[in-house]
């Protein structure tokens, strides 16, 4: 089914090149998905050359410090020793948890990454050279070779040095581009192994998330999303005007919710509630030994590591914010 798709998809792509008399598509091909870097800033100090403080920032390599300054304090979080606080969380609130026993899930299969790869959209492209669109084309024996690799990295042997790299890209929340670091979404861009990897578990681990899932919940879950949250909410306010009943509803945001989340409080839990320790365990070595690298203009920034939060653009985070609101 997966080589079906390909071809087909094959055959649309030259179609179009074979019609792009421009020749923008062409370039759009060769060139792939673009992801937007960080121009400027406004400076939080006075700047190398003795610039006012709230002036604007252009220099990416200034820039890139000041990004650093500004989000390393919500990276950092409120945690002096995230062990104490995983101990002092546990004794506090155990007995309010979600526990359960621990989800049986099979080794990962070069077919399960073959299928991933060919039906994953074509998005952007990670720091490890690969995209996307490049996976789509190997062929099976391939995909069976990575998963003898991802099956012994679950079994405890390290990420290769090379994939624990990733690219932050900002994405602006504000209608016009703003001078304020954190006005922008931070969506870390990771290696296409990783990928598919969390992409193939998160597959696996459907039965485990209905185990726990409420009707309640619309993000995380396979088969429901934002369309049926609001379907019913307005159904909802329909049934309540034509009956004449008074209601009322609130809403709540979390700031910077994925970015001052504990990896470590949270693999605790997600083992406890059943996910299996060979994938928490893998997860959790991945994100602690994780270079990121700023998105700036002209190239990336200094590598640095982030104490705290889970990733805007890995496949897992939005389930795992899901099951935090199910057990917490």
């Amino acid at each position: 089914h997966g080589v079906v798709i390909r071809d087909e998809r094959y055959k649309k792509s030259l179609k179009d090149l074979g019609a792009d008399k421009s020749g923008k598509a062409t370039f759009k091909r060769i060139r792939g998905p673009a992801s937007p870097p960080l121009l400027f800033v406004s400076r939080t100090a006075i700047g190398p050359q003795g610039q006012a403080k709230g002036s604007i920032a252009t220099n990416p390599e200034e820039v890139d410090q000041i990004v650093q300054s500004i989000w390393s304090k919500v990276y950092d979080g409120n945690i002096v020793n995230t062990f104490e606080h995983v101990v002092e969380f546990l004794g506090k609130y155990r007995d309010f948890l979600f526990i359960a026993p621990t989800f049986k899930i099979d080794p990962i299969t070069g077919i399960d990454l073959h299928k991933s790869a060919t039906t994953a959209a074509k998005t952007a492209g990670g720091l490890d050279g690969w995209a996307p669109a490049d996976w789509a084309l190997l062929p099976l024996k391939a995909f069976d070779q990575l998963a003898v690799l991802l099956n012994r990295i679950e079994e405890g042997a390290p990420w290769p040095e090379g994939v624990l790299h990733g690219k932050v890209t900002f994405l602006c929340k504000t209608p016009e581009p703003s001078l304020e670091a954190l006005d922008y979404r931070i969506l870390l861009i990771l290696p296409l192994l990783y990928r598919r990897w969390a992409s193939v578990r998160l597959a696996n681990l459907r039965p485990w998330v209905a185990s726990w899932s409420l009707d309640c919940m619309f993000a995380g879950i396979p088969g429901k999303g934002a369309d049926e949250a609001w379907y019913e909410s307005a159904v909802r306010v329909e049934h309540a005007k034509l009956h004449g009943n008074v209601i009322s509803g609130a809403a709540s945001d979390i700031q910077k919710c994925f970015d001052q989340i504990s990896r470590l409080l949270l693999c605790v839990l997600l083992v406890l509630g059943g996910m299996p320790l060979c994938i928490a365990r893998t997860y959790l070595n991945f994100h602690e030994n994780l270079r990121v690298y700023n998105s700036l203009a002209g190239g990336l920034g200094k590598p640095y590591f982030k104490r705290i939060s889970i990733p805007q653009g890995c496949p897992f985070s939005m389930m795992f914010i899901t099951f935090l609101l199910r057990v917490c």
